[in-house]
């Protein structure tokens, strides 16, 4: 069985482990913010066509794909499929060795 990860799981396990240097926590409210920041940037980056690079992780990068012709599966019919740009990603050396190293697989 699969489980998602929202956001305010992500916002709640940086809120635990996550302390200032005076010992204090941000707040949830200001993870939140922290993390729309990154979140905001990352989209700034793709929308600028440039790659986000998060090293140890992956790369996230855009790519551009051609306008064709398509086709309407209930009436055949053809239909012209505007060109367009979809995100991509591809993970990190460590981190495929990580998702494969020697566990049990269920």
């Amino acid at each position: 069985m699969t489980t998602s990860i929202k956001k305010s799981d992500i916002i709640e396990e940086l809120y635990r482990r996550h302390k200032k240097k005076d010992g204090k926590r941000f707040t949830r409210k200001k993870t939140s913010i922290y993390l729309d920041h990154i979140f905001d940037h990352i989209a700034d980056a793709l929308e600028q066509g440039r790659h986000m690079e998060i090293r140890g992780f992956g790369t996230l990068y855009t790519k551009q794909q051609k306008a064709r012709i398509g086709r309407n599966p209930k009436t055949g019919e053809t239909v012209p499929v505007a060109p367009k740009r979809s995100v991509r990603f591809r993970m990190s050396h460590a981190l495929l060795q990580r998702l494969n190293d020697d566990k049990e697989t269920p």
